[in-house]
């Protein structure tokens, strides 16, 4: 809970997934279950498509990205910090952004290192500012040689992609510092 993994969101599909199963309710992106999810929380409806999408809006609005395919180990770093979400979402706001950002996610069907600047966490201006220690992770991703790094969801988790030699270092850094780490 608040660590922006969406824990709760993905709890939740589940459920609806077993009760779909139950009831022989079909999951597709339309459906009544999916419109359900929604009402549940936003990012439900991506638990319950199961496939990697790019996410815009409060997460309910679905590009699904077939291709999508990453090529380095990943490193997840979490430091303990509850984030919640309510707050991030209140600090946020979208005019700061500008909302013709996810026209440019339109043309990307995989992850590819030359891309890594479109992708972007818009919760890392406001949670940074806040939680200073998360920045200061995603800082060391950088310079433990993560090929990339954002903070996900809104926060506190941040993860990062390295190339296999790298990470065993990443790794135990973040461990001596009494993190919560993974890889996978």
């Amino acid at each position: 809970v608040g660590a922006g993994l969406g824990g709760g969101s993905s709890n939740a599909a589940s459920v609806l997934k077993i009760l779909a199963k139950h009831f022989n309710v079909r999951i597709h992106q339309g459906t009544s279950l999916q419109r359900l999810g929604l009402e549940l929380g936003s990012d439900i409806p991506f638990f319950l498509t199961g496939k990697p999408a790019y996410a815009a809006g409060r997460g309910e609005k679905l590009s699904p990205l077939p291709n999508f395919k990453i090529k380095y180990k990943i490193l997840i770093v979490n430091p303990g910090i509850h984030v919640s979400t309510l707050w991030a979402y209140n600090k946020l706001r979208i005019a700061d952004f500008g909302l013709h950002i996810e026209n440019k996610f339109k043309k990307i069907t995989q992850f590819k290192i030359s891309d890594k600047d479109r992708f972007v966490n818009d919760f890392e201006k406001v949670v940074f500012k806040r939680y200073p220690k998360i920045k200061k992770i995603k800082e060391m991703m950088y310079e433990l040689d993560t090929v990339f790094s954002l903070m996900s969801g809104s926060g506190s988790t941040v993860y990062g992609f390295f190339l296999r030699e790298k990470i065993k270092a990443a790794k135990n850094y973040f461990s001596n510092l009494g993190y919560k780490v993974f890889e996978s």
